[in-house]
């Protein structure tokens, strides 16, 4: 019998099991509980019984790739998500044939303008939206597949759910890039900057004379996003884009989603 089956199986005497604890609680008067591991056991223990129909994605949100889609297009699409893994799919979300790691395809030697998705596609779970989050991380760990849709009886897909997903419902939602602040810029004495990709373009104004580029430009809000914007495709490393003001964006580090570090080249070395 595994932990999360032996986990499930007390579930059913969650009741007499919690009148029990507290009842041990109060016979340690002097030992301090830690709300904060309370809290999360008791996120933990309804979560088994929840069905997956309650933390998925619903369809209107899922982000997919189409493969009748041209690449271009593709790309551009996906540098507006915040995942690395999508389903793959022929022409309409319900047809999903698999999915796909754009972490795998950007680390692999072939042409990103050229590549065959379906060669990096993936084998993905189905399941009932009733299954139990319990029965659901069980079917994950077996397979070794985080990631599963969430078909109706006709086959129609509801959503999808992910293990984050299911994390996220015992932890909340971590934004790993609020636990850091975005670094300062580095005025280099050639007059190049190295720039945060998540600072602001209005800080960047701000802090920059005589450098003035539009607040929301392309849809985007910061540097980063305005130098993928520009680019159209997943940027690399070394990358460079020009602006339209003749300001060169030099990547310096990136990941499969967004810019982290970039080298502006002012025009005419005009920003000091």
């Amino acid at each position: 019998m595994t932990f999360l089956t032996k986990i499930k199986s007390l579930w059913v005497h969650r009741k007499d099991q919690s009148t029990l604890q507290k009842d041990k609680l109060s016979d340690r008067p002097h030992e301090e509980v830690d709300e904060k591991k309370m809290a999360m056991i008791q996120n933990v223990l309804p979560l088994f019984e929840l069905p997956v129909y309650e933390i998925m994605t619903p369809r209107a949100d899922i982000d997919w790739i189409d493969l009748e889609q041209p690449l271009p297009k593709i790309y551009k699409y996906v540098l507006k998500s915040s995942h690395n893994s999508f389903p793959l799919c022929r022409h309409d979300l319900d047809k999903v044939i698999g999915k796909v790691s754009l972490k795998k395809v950007l680390l692999s030697e072939e042409n990103l303008d050229k590549v065959k998705l379906e060669k990096y596609c993936e084998p993905i779970l189905f399941v009932s939206p009733s299954l139990s989050c319990t029965d659901l991380i069980l079917k994950m760990k077996q397979s070794k597949n985080y990631m599963a849709v969430v078909v109706d009886e006709f086959g129609g897909v509801d959503g999808l759910v992910t293990l984050s997903d299911i994390s996220e419902k015992v932890i909340g939602e971590v934004d790993l890039d609020q636990l850091s602040e975005v670094a300062p810029i580095i005025f280099h004495k050639d007059h190049t900057l190295t720039v945060d990709g998540r600072m602001t373009l209005e800080d960047l104004n701000r802090e920059v004379p005589g450098l003035v580029l539009q607040e929301k430009a392309n849809g985007a809000d910061t540097v980063g996003g305005l130098a993928s914007s520009l680019a159209g495709h997943i940027p690399v490393r070394g990358e460079l884009i020009k602006h339209g003001s003749g300001l060169v964006f030099e990547v310096l580090t990136c990941d499969a989603r967004r810019i982290k570090k970039l080298r502006l080249h002012p025009v005419n070395g005009a920003q000091k």
